[in-house]
């Protein structure tokens, strides 16, 4: 990121990096943060198209200790910037059902899922606004 006054750039996630060692390494989302302190991303390592979510503090460059994983690798803040939405796959990598994950908890409240039998979920942020669509 360039700061808006001018100055210099700064990474704040290479995948290059991120990927080196492994024998595959794929990129999901990335998101900032409401505050832009903190950036929410995903990646696959396995080449299983589940992705592992990880929350990383901008400010020292580590990510927190808690992730998420088997996540269709799509993922979206909250505007609270304390909890974000993202969705898990089923055994047929479609996407299910959408959840809040709250920093600080192990686990996930179900915030939404399909209606019928053709189980399909997303979660999007919406230009402009700090409200969030989901298809379900």
């Amino acid at each position: 990121r360039e700061p808006r006054e001018g100055g210099e750039q700064t990474v704040l996630l290479d995948g290059d990096q991120e990927g080196a060692g492994r024998a595959y390494f794929r990129l999901g989302s990335i998101d900032h943060g409401p505050d832009h302190k903190q950036l929410l991303w995903g990646f696959d390592d396995k080449g299983s198209e589940f992705y592992r979510l990880q929350v990383r503090d901008l400010a020292t460059g580590n990510d927190r200790a808690e992730t998420v994983d088997n996540t269709s690798g799509d993922a979206s803040w909250a505007a609270d910037g304390k909890s974000f939405f993202y969705t898990l796959q089923d055994d047929n990598h479609r996407p299910l059902k959408v959840f809040r994950h709250a920093l600080g908890t192990a686990q996930a409240g179900w915030a939404a899922g399909p209606r019928n039998s053709r189980p399909s979920a997303g979660c999007w942020p919406r230009t402009g606004d700090q409200q969030l669509t989901t298809n379900h």
